[in-house]
């Protein structure tokens, strides 16, 4: 046959379907009046176009349904294969074939009836797109596919996009291997600019199964949008007023294995090595606070790798070193309504990995002076790091943060002394000591511990405070020594029957005094640093700090 008699053929089997398809629309143009919005009419209109070496498609029904704010959505439920050229079908966006040209060359399209009233109708929210979707998977429908089919799709709502996306990434749609002409699904989805479904199938890659187990490879799907032209920042789970980046989902994740580690280690290095602006906040948290909360024993590589690449601007540091701690530039290291830095959330958290990575970082960028600096800064309750890790009984932290603190200072000054000069902040708080705050057991949650092994944690906590320079017969806002403050809760949380909180509070005392035995003899009952802070007032505000002390930071 020769190329002019085929070209003839394709031309004719082309416009004979187009005929067909446009007649179809006219009956169903007809019938729309009882059509009403949201609601989806099926219609027959078989046709098959087979000619041997060329075009083949065979439609088998459609679905149609209006929508007053977008027009007439049609879908064609294609069950077959198209090979070439595609045929141009009208009805999905704008009159294209349905993203035939755009995916490429793939064997066949089959959507459920369930699958294609998720696409084409305005669901009362994304999530009943979403929960379509899954069960048009959970009902047979190839996930695969199905993926194609939303990209082709009018469905405009970026949440819904990102969803049914997701959750067909997350049941198995193949986004990674490349198809005929060298495109993967999302290569294909960043090429479109579809940065919704990118974002879906870069989550979708990073849900994880019942054994923890990453359901993708989340690098190399951020890898294919990112090189198809999608800017890191870009990528964001749509919702409200504020989307979530990806970045920040992907420094939370909590992985079990160490190749899915590295795989999520590579997938942000690849996202801050393209631009990605680690600095981005989601609801009062940054990528940095994400990875620190995610981090597991000795495991903070990504919480190391953030503060090294961005997460400390060297401009906002200098701006806070300069204006204090109390001071506007302060605050975009704070986030959350506790006003916690990274370094507050490591210390409560007791990851002393992280503190060490972070302290590091800051070190190596912008000098002792800088990680002095943060290393006293206080949340917007008053705490500094050492005074959270202390109170919750985070021996770890209380080391790592006791090895970084700058020489001269003394410890006692880094407990709660006070809050910070602001009206929003809370006032009136007890001034204590880090003794007097691991003494105190009366808010602690053991979740995870044994009381035996908290009561050790005391103990250990109370001997490196007090060899750090932590005064053990300083006294608190209510004239107590730390001693005497853990014997009164160990009085108290044993008649209000928690034994096991007691027991902690004797651990502390004993830990005290066994320093003590050890130590210097003191006879001089005298008062600690923090005495008579126990109605702390809001400091005046000032653009710079009165006193400096080392390096320019304010204590």
């Amino acid at each position: 046959m020769s190329q002019t008699n085929t070209t003839d053929t394709i031309e004719a089997a082309r416009a004979e379907l187009l005929a067909a398809h446009e007649a179809a629309r006219e009956s169903v143009r007809r019938a729309a009046e009882r059509v009403k919005p949201g609601e989806v009419l099926r219609f027959a209109a078989p046709l098959s176009v087979k000619q041997e070496g060329f075009d083949r498609v065979l439609v088998r029904d459609f679905l149609y349904s209006p929508t007053p704010a977008s027009g007439d959505r049609f879908a064609a439920l294609l069950d077959g294969e198209v090979y070439g050229k595609p045929v141009e079908l009208p009805g999905w966006r704008d009159g294209d074939c349905g993203g035939f040209e755009t995916c490429g060359r793939f064997k066949s399209v089959v959507l459920s009836e369930k699958l294609a009233v998720a696409l084409l109708t305005d669901a009362p929210t994304p999530a009943d797109h979403a929960r379509l979707v899954k069960e048009a998977v959970a009902e047979g429908a190839d996930p695969t596919l199905a993926l194609k089919a939303v990209l082709a799709s009018p469905l405009g709502d970026d949440l819904a996009r990102f969803r049914a996306a997701r959750e067909l990434t997350s049941a198995g749609a193949d986004v990674a291997t490349a198809n005929a002409i060298g495109m993967s699904l999302s290569a294909i989805a960043g090429k479109r600019g579809d940065e919704a479904v990118c974002a879906g199938i870069v989550m979708g890659c990073a849900r994880q199964d019942e054994n923890g187990r990453l359901r993708g490879d989340v690098n190399l799907a951020i890898l294919n949008v990112v090189h198809a032209g999608v800017h890191p920042d870009r990528l964001a789970i749509p919702g409200g007023s504020e989307t979530k980046p990806v970045l920040l989902a992907v420094a939370g994740i909590r992985t079990v294995n160490r190749n899915d580690h590295d795989n999520v280690v590579s997938a942000i290095s690849n996202l801050v090595e393209n631009g990605a602006s680690v600095a981005a906040q989601w609801g009062g948290e940054t990528a940095l606070h994400a990875a620190v909360r995610a981090s597991r024993g000795s495991n903070a590589v990504v919480a190391g790798m953030l503060a090294r690449h961005g997460a400390f601007p060297a401009e906002a540091v200098a701006k806070a070193m300069e204006g204090g701690h109390f001071s506007k530039a302060a605050e975009a290291f704070r986030s959350g309504a506790a006003g916690s830095t990274a370094l507050h959330v490591a210390a409560s958290g007791d990851k002393r990995a992280a503190v060490a990575e972070i302290v590091q970082a800051i070190k190596e960028q912008h000098g002792p002076e800088a990680a002095a600096f943060f290393l006293t800064m206080r949340d917007r309750n008053g705490n500094t790091p050492l005074a959270l890790a202390a109170h919750g009984l985070n021996e770890g932290a209380v080391l790592a943060l006791l090895a970084n603190m700058p020489a001269g200072l003394n410890p006692d000054q880094l407990g709660v002394g006070g809050t910070m000069p602001d009206d929003r902040f809370p006032q009136g708080r007890p001034a204590m000591t880090p003794l007097h705050l691991s003494a105190s057991a009366a808010e602690l949650t053991l979740t995870g511990r044994t009381t035996d092994d908290a009561a050790k944690s005391a103990r250990q906590i109370a001997a490196m405070l007090i060899e750090a320079g932590c005064d053990p017969k300083a006294l608190n806002g209510s004239g107590r020594t730390p001693s005497e403050t853990a014997r009164e809760q160990a009085v108290w949380l044993g008649k209000s029957t928690r034994p096991d909180r007691a027991a902690i509070c004797d651990a502390v005392s004993e830990g005290i005094s066994a320093c003590l035995k050890t130590s210097e003899a003191r006879t001089e009952r005298r008062p600690g640093l923090l005495s008579g802070l126990s109605q702390p007032q809001p400091a005046p505000r000032q653009n710079k700090p009165e006193t400096k002390q080392g390096g320019g930071f304010k204590f």
